[in-house]
């Protein structure tokens, strides 16, 4: 996620084994002394349609993220992607995955529709076995929200 004055706009990922969810957010006012707002695109792209999350809200409607930002959201989307992400459904993964089962192994992790490059995986944590990695300035709190209010 990045910051601009008080809004947060970022980029969401949840797998687990039944399904994978991606998009992008907008948190309004949460670095303010007004009540937060949580936009979320309903698909993974960003020019798409848009819901209210909390509090809720019923249309859809436009991205309300301004334009340099939704440029440069896209453009951490894609990095974070490209250096971090294999999906078993994209042309390769199946050999990329064959290629790092020892390391999946060695760090106690199942393969899923969405995978960790296994160069990456001694950046990983655990706790309450949740693997998890915090880039530095990470705010918890941007994630707590997110998992209390965003809709399902």
């Amino acid at each position: 996620h990045i910051e601009s004055h008080s809004n947060v706009y970022g980029w969401l990922l949840e797998s687990t084994e039944a399904r994978v969810r991606a998009g992008f957010f907008m948190l309004e006012n949460f670095y303010d002394d007004r009540s937060p707002v949580l936009y979320r695109s309903i698909a993974d792209d960003v020019y798409g349609h848009w819901i209210r999350d909390h509090p809720a809200g019923e249309h859809p409607m436009r991205c309300p993220v301004p334009e340099p930002v939704v440029h440069e959201l896209e453009r951490l989307k894609s990095k974070l992607v490209q250096d971090w992400l294999f999906f078993e459904s994209q042309p390769g993964s199946a050999a990329e995955l064959a290629a790092e089962m020892s390391a999946y192994g060695a760090h106690g992790m199942l393969r899923r529709a969405v995978n960790i490059r296994s160069r990456k995986l001694n950046r990983l944590t655990t706790a309450n076995g949740d693997w998890h990695h915090w880039t530095p300035g990470f705010d918890q709190n941007v994630l707590d929200y997110l998992q209390k209010y965003a809709r399902r």
